[in-house]
């Protein structure tokens, strides 16, 4: 297409390319050649076992999902049977799930619209996660029998991350635009209530396994970044259980272990390094779980996913 003096679009647009991925534009100074990269990114789903004793690192780890896609989020169901995750197999990002023992995938969401951070319901019958159905993330629910999607968000904010309580009664979910963890329930009518803001200044939050309480990193409390801190799921004052030292990194995402004694998160140090810690629910130093040590295999998203193993 060419331009006018002024800058403005002259004539229809002529497609160049073909396929996605086109980056890193250059145009030749007569005008005459275009150059540009392609830019494909590939994210698989990786497991490491939890050993006593010495950390594990990269040369314990085998691959759970493979081929040409992104996973960004995963979760373990509450039974354990189930891993769920998003992945863009098939374009778009949709919903999955697989055992977590190994087997074939399942496709639980298949809309036109991205789906992301899956957690399925404690009674198997439903998966939570949020999508771009309006423009800004928002948090669905799916009925695994056929049923439709129901919205349970409905308002400007980045609404994601949704987790289920151990009854199934209750989601929380993360507020981005107010770096908040809100909650709200669902009544014997099945209609959900608004939020309420349960934790401030607060993200990727997860319930105990009784549901009596919630652990989530904190940001910026007492102006640091990377702490760990538990809130009753009822409110009240959080009360802090990790401050990270100068030998431990800050704490990116938080999941409480099934048995309920121990709480483990996952770390980027300022090199870029991720590792795994654990640490226990009512107080005590964390111990190193993993480290990654080669730059070029980094798992540099914040989700992980544990089943205690």
């Amino acid at each position: 297409m060419g331009l006018t003096s002024s800058g403005l679009p002259r004539g229809e647009p002529v497609r160049l390319t073909t396929g996605l991925g086109a980056a890193s534009v250059s145009i030749s100074g007569d005008g005459r050649r275009l150059a540009y990269a392609v830019y494909t990114a590939r994210a698989n789903i990786w497991s490491l076992p939890i050993r006593e004793g010495a950390p594990v690192g990269l040369e314990a780890a085998t691959a759970v999902t493979t081929g040409s896609q992104v996973i960004e989020s995963m979760r373990v169901s509450l039974d354990g049977r189930w891993l769920v995750y998003d992945s863009d197999l098939r374009g778009n990002a949709d919903i999955y799930r697989m055992p977590v023992g190994g087997g074939p995938a399942e496709q639980l969401t298949s809309d036109p619209v991205d789906e992301f951070a899956p957690d399925l319901s404690p009674d198997g019958r439903a998966v939570a996660y949020h999508s771009w159905r309006t423009g800004t993330r928002g948090v669905e629910i799916k009925p695994l029998d056929g049923g439709l999607v129901e919205r349970v968000t409905n308002t400007p904010a980045q609404e994601s991350y949704p987790r289920w309580s151990p009854n199934g009664r209750e989601l929380i979910y993360i507020d981005q635009d107010s770096v908040s963890i809100r909650l709200i329930r669902r009544g014997t009518d099945g209609t959900w209530s608004a939020a309420t803001v349960l934790a401030a200044k607060a993200q990727r939050g997860d319930w105990s396994p009784d549901g009596r309480w919630i652990a989530f990193t904190a940001t910026d409390r007492v102006a640091t970044s990377g702490p760990i801190e538990i809130i009753g799921a009822t409110g009240g004052v959080p009360r802090r259980l990790f401050q990270p030292t100068a030998t431990e990194p800050p704490a990116a995402t938080v999941l409480w272990g099934p048995d309920g004694r121990i709480i483990y998160y996952k770390a980027h140090d300022d090199r870029g390094l991720t590792s795994f810690w654990a640490v226990g629910a009512f107080g005590g130093r964390p111990r190193l779980l993993a480290r990654l040590t080669d730059p070029s295999r980094q798992s540099a998203r914040s989700d992980f996913a544990t089943d205690g193993k």
